[in-house]
């Protein structure tokens, strides 16, 4: 699938936005019980969910892994600051850390600090090496600062289409 740039995007309506919702919660879902959900018929359908994909509102389909269940007990929101403010220094970090797989996902920002990453891990000890092994060491790095989710009592919602 096309991925566009936010300008490009052609308006949704309120059947393109319960189409969304629907496949937000349950992407396994099949086109006829999509089709029902919608009040459309599963040619129309169909043919929305293709143009919606082709049009870059659906970048993936994929299953939500609990993180618990597959032995990740530790998720950690790292903050992240450069020592310097170029395209080159960010291209460098962002190159590096697209490599470290603890990470499931990095966002530069405004403010304070640089970088948010998610980081997951087996346990605090896990996260310690982590952090010693390759974090630290990321190229341009000059301040982190660690924060141990506790709870999360919004996960991962989907957007608010």
């Amino acid at each position: 699938m096309r991925e566009k740039k936010s300008t490009e995007f052609a308006p949704l309506d309120e059947k393109d936005r319960r189409i969304l919702r629907s496949l937000q919660e349950d992407g396994r879902m099949s086109h006829l019980a999509l089709a029902e959900k919608v009040n459309l018929s599963a040619t129309p359908c169909v043919r929305r969910v293709r143009r919606l994909e082709e049009e870059g509102f659906i970048r993936q389909y994929a299953a939500a892994v609990d993180p618990r269940a597959a032995g990740f007990n530790v998720c950690v929101i790292v903050m992240m600051k450069l020592s310097a403010k170029t395209r080159q220094a960010a291209e460098k970090f962002t190159a590096a850390i697209a490599k470290v797989k603890a990470v499931s996902e990095c966002h530069s920002l405004s403010g304070r600090y640089d970088y948010l990453c998610k980081v997951y891990a087996r346990d605090v000890a896990e996260f310690e090496s982590l952090v010693m092994s390759d974090l630290s060491q990321l190229p341009g790095l000059m301040d982190m600062e660690s924060f141990f989710i506790l709870s999360s009592p919004v996960d991962a919602r989907g957007v608010p289409v």
